[in-house]
């Protein structure tokens, strides 16, 4: 009977983790899910799926290690903030949505850094194009030059991207196909654009030179500016977590304080629905406010 049970929370806590993990980071469920997550454990599958994107692979391991501290920090703070334990259950219960939130921006960041590396690599291939150098001794030179700039650098998505490109090269994949694989991992406008004019040029056979300069400096300038934009609104973002986290301070710093000011708001069903509402409102302002902060160029 035991080992009954035990075969049964096994199978099911499988389909859980299939389940967030087709549910949350889009994988694809496989006939055999045993097989799936033994080599998930080895690390097999997350090392391909490194080599098939720009941005990390974050799986349910990243998942599971993000849930757990938000989980206690979401409990900690409905039995002190609401003294209620059915509410601090609740919250917790909540709080599984939120490290699929961290998740997204975290991906969302990193793919934000492969743009600005982008920049660093765009200003190496211009060089060695005008010294004459062709489209793939250019790539491979801006790889050695990659190296020496971001070899030490925690977050490097272009590094990686780079050692593809120039591995496919070496496998003898013309230039043309692995910018391509290139701009379909990334999906990002800038090297979308710098790819697609780039082989354009190389087809029609244009001054590849002078494209990738102009290229270059219009995209050295607009990410110039997304960065300025960015330095502009982060101290509305500061404004924004100032306003949304101020109000439970106060809660929490009269309770503390003055407990008996605050017993109406506990001792009373209605005080505690105000200050459940007051709670979600409070969240939602701040991933509104996020939304409205957030400008995409």
């Amino acid at each position: 009977m035991v080992l009954l049970i035990s075969m049964l929370i096994f199978i099911l806590v499988v389909l859980i983790y299939e389940i967030i993990d087709r549910a949350v980071f889009g994988s694809e469920l496989k006939k055999n899910h045993f097989q799936k997550v033994f080599s998930k454990i080895a690390g097999d599958e997350i090392a391909e799926k490194k080599k098939a994107k720009s941005v990390r692979y974050f799986g349910t391991k990243e998942y599971f290690a993000l849930l757990i501290p938000v989980s206690v920090v979401a409990f900690l703070f409905s039995i002190v903030f609401f003294r209620s334990m059915g509410i601090a259950v609740m919250f917790t219960a909540g709080s599984v949505f939120y490290p699929i939130y961290l998740i997204k921006q975290k991906k969302v960041q990193e793919k934000k850094t492969l743009n600005y590396q982008f920049r660093d690599a765009l200003l190496s291939i211009n060089n060695s194009v005008k010294a004459g150098a062709s489209l793939t001794t250019a790539i491979e030179l801006a790889h050695k030059d990659l190296q020496k700039i971001f070899g030490n650098v925690k977050v490097k998505p272009i590094l990686y991207e780079f050692e593809i490109i120039v591995r496919e090269l070496h496998m003898g994949t013309p230039v043309a196909d692995a910018l391509i694989n290139f701009k379909n991992r990334a999906n990002i406008e800038d090297i979308s654009d710098f790819v697609n004019i780039a082989l354009m040029t190389k087809k029609q056979g244009g001054n590849l030179a002078q494209v990738i300069s102009r290229v270059t400096s219009v995209i050295t300038d607009r990410i110039q500016v997304e960065k300025e934009i960015g330095t502009l609104i982060a101290s509305k973002q500061m404004e924004a977590k100032i306003l949304t986290f101020t109000p439970l301070g106060l809660v929490i710093l009269v309770s503390v304080m003055s407990p008996g000011y605050m017993e109406p708001m506990y001792n009373t069903f209605m005080g505690k629905c105000l200050l459940l509402f007051g709670v979600i409102l409070l969240i939602l302002n701040y991933f509104i406010g996020k939304k409205i902060i957030r400008i995409d160029i």
